[in-house]
């Protein structure tokens, strides 16, 4: 009697659980679900759980009335229950990938193009050497190689330029520059950063989406305009 009673409760419990997590995943599918691949792949895979979970919630309904031995109806309670739990695992994680989506979400697949930039970075007047290797093919998607530090490979579409010096542990906004080594280089009364793109002043900074045959120049420092216009006919 008293497992009768327990049984009775853990199958309760779990139909609340399970009708509460089919409605969020009709939502999620309605509202969220349409706008990316993976997240109909995700939509799909529950539909395919819920088939297979129906299957097996349907005889234990029945088993009151058809004698189905209890321990396989507790069997069948606890399949349900692990089931439930996966995909309410996978729909929170879906959940949370759609807050904090990956930075190259938004780039296309590996391979969807193979452009080349022209660039340039000084600091005080000096060139920065990116032919080192450690600056040297540092992701797939965006990268310098065979040695060449002055031109940028690109391999995926709709890459920023803010993402290249991710790659290379540099940081740069339109204030400031941190280098790989820590050095903050930052706008103050002096110093400035400026940022080029084919000969002309532009104001995304690590915003700019690179594009085939572009020539960039970042230059911090309290360059006048003639040592600017040396570094633009050096690009």
């Amino acid at each position: 009697m008293l497992w009768i009673i327990r049984a009775d409760l853990l199958e309760y419990h779990i139909t609340l659980f399970y009708n509460f997590l089919e409605y969020y995943m009709v939502v999620f599918c309605n509202v969220i679900g349409t706008r990316r691949f993976y997240l109909a792949v995700i939509c799909n895979f529950w539909y395919i759980i819920n088939k297979f979970i129906n299957s097996i919630a349907l005889p234990v309904r029945r088993s009151r009335t058809t004698g189905v031995d209890r321990r396989k109806k507790r069997s069948q309670l606890i399949s349900i229950g692990i089931i439930a739990g996966v995909v309410a695992g996978i729909a929170y994680g879906a959940y949370i990938y759609t807050l904090n989506p990956p930075r190259t979400a938004t780039f296309g697949a590996i391979g969807s193009t193979h452009e080349h930039t022209a660039f340039k970075l000084f600091i005080n007047g000096q060139a920065i050497d990116f032919s080192q290797p450690k600056y040297q093919v540092k992701s797939q998607y965006v990268h310098f190689e065979n040695g060449d530090g002055d031109t940028i490979h690109k391999h995926a579409t709709g890459i920023d330029i803010g993402f290249l010096f991710e790659t290379l542990d540099i940081k740069f906004t339109s204030d400031c520059i941190t280098m790989d080594d820590g050095t903050r280089y930052c706008n103050d009364g002096n110093n400035t950063l400026k940022f080029f793109v084919n000969g002309v002043r532009n104001d995304l900074y690590n915003n700019y989406i690179l594009m085939d045959d572009d020539r960039v120049i970042l230059s911090y420092g309290s360059e006048g305009q003639e040592q600017i216009d040396e570094q633009l006919k050096d690009s």
